[in-house]
């Protein structure tokens, strides 16, 4: 079974939106609990993220996050950036964003944490 490792932007970025709604924490739950079962097929919802490169390993936006935090649903505009080192099994969460904050995914960001392959 993957593991699943938060870089220090994203736990800041969780941290912050668990202080504001409530039961974020058991939604993140929920989420990585399907991710980790359903792996490596993908959920409804989830994107590759296409203009990384050919040297790094495949990123993922989830677009569809359900949140009961926000009474929402799959609708919640909550976006996770994660990638996934098949080396180790672990999924490695990037970047939390909220859509209507953030127009899209940090690429800098995501540059400095993607796995590059071997």
């Amino acid at each position: 079974m993957p593991t699943i490792r938060y870089v220090d932007e994203f736990q800041k970025e969780f941290d912050k939106f668990c202080k504001k709604h409530n039961n974020f924490e058991k939604d993140m739950d929920r989420f990585e609990a399907v991710l980790n079962t359903s792996w490596p097929k993908l959920l409804p919802g989830i994107i590759k993220i296409s203009n990384i490169g050919e040297k790094f390993c495949t990123c993922y936006k989830a677009r569809e996050f359900r949140c009961k935090a926000l009474n929402r649903g799959s609708k919640s505009g909550i976006r996770i950036i994660f990638t996934y080192d098949e080396k180790i099994s672990e999924f490695i969460f990037i970047e939390l964003q909220f859509k209507g904050t953030d127009d899209n995914h940090d690429h800098n960001r995501l540059m400095r944490y993607a796995i590059r392959k071997t």
